[in-house]
């Protein structure tokens, strides 16, 4: 058995810990039933699409509208899993300090029936709720906008350990041609001045019945594919994470 201090109080990201210290507390109901410490393993070949994502990123957002100047913003974003594992949830606000000009948050699962992800987008400001139907297409994950007059899709692309590329598009030539709304370069935050990737890790622990107190460690038996923490919650592992 590997033992693996679980810091709540640090090194964790926003989103997890607002979630964490009441989710580590035996008595809650619903807050430890949202936050999860790893994907589930039952989907964890499908998970993998957007768990790579899970951990802090900072965002360099730009806007381009029509008839105006073009807009650049400084962001974060925020990616946890969320219901036992089966979800993940993410934080987007820009800017990152101060009063937003963007702020909300997105929900997605993986649905076996379609064979894709179904991904909600929740906007705080202005109350918009926007459907999506996420796959990958060659190296890109397409997140198509449901039941929209004009074809609009979220993008994620160049994906790489610490850094991808975002964009909003629509088309008005139903696909032939896409135009740019927003687009971002993101980056993994910095973590004592480096920047950290994610690895799989198993945590069969956290799902076993009757579950288990969490408590600020956690036991780990074994490595392989399918679950994931966030790098900063591992001590004494070098070959785990970089």
């Amino acid at each position: 058995m590997t033992r693996i201090r679980f810091p709540c109080r640090r090194g964790v990201s926003p989103l997890v810990a607002l979630l964490l210290p009441v989710a580590c507390t035996p008595s809650a109901s619903l807050p430890r039933g949202l936050a999860a410490m790893g994907g589930h393993p039952a989907q964890a070949h499908e998970l993998e699409l957007f768990g790579r994502f899970v951990g802090d990123w900072e965002c360099e957002i730009t806007w381009y509208p029509e008839d105006e100047p073009t807009r650049t913003e400084t962001g974060t974003w925020h990616f946890a899993w969320v219901l036992e594992g089966r979800a993940i949830q993410d934080v987007w606000r820009v800017p990152s300090m101060g009063a937003p000009v963007g702020y909300g948050t997105t929900l997605r699962l993986f649905d076996p029936t379609i064979g894709a992800w179904r991904a909600t987008w929740h906007g705080v400001l202005n109350g918009t709720v926007m459907q999506f139907i996420a796959r990958q297409e060659g190296s890109e994950i397409v997140m198509e906008l449901q039941d929209a007059d004009v074809p609009s899709r979220w993008i994620f692309s160049d994906v790489k350990a610490d850094s991808f590329r975002w964009r909003a598009v629509e088309s008005f030539d139903q696909g032939k041609n896409w135009k740019t709304l927003q687009e971002m370069r993101v980056r993994r935050q910095r973590v004592d001045g480096k920047r950290r990737s994610m690895r799989p890790i198993v945590v069969p622990a956290l799902y076993t019945s009757p579950p288990r107190k969490v408590d600020w460690y956690l036991n780990v038996p074994s490595f392989g594919d399918g679950m994931f923490l966030p790098p900063t919650t591992l001590d004494g592992l070098p070959n785990q994470v970089g």
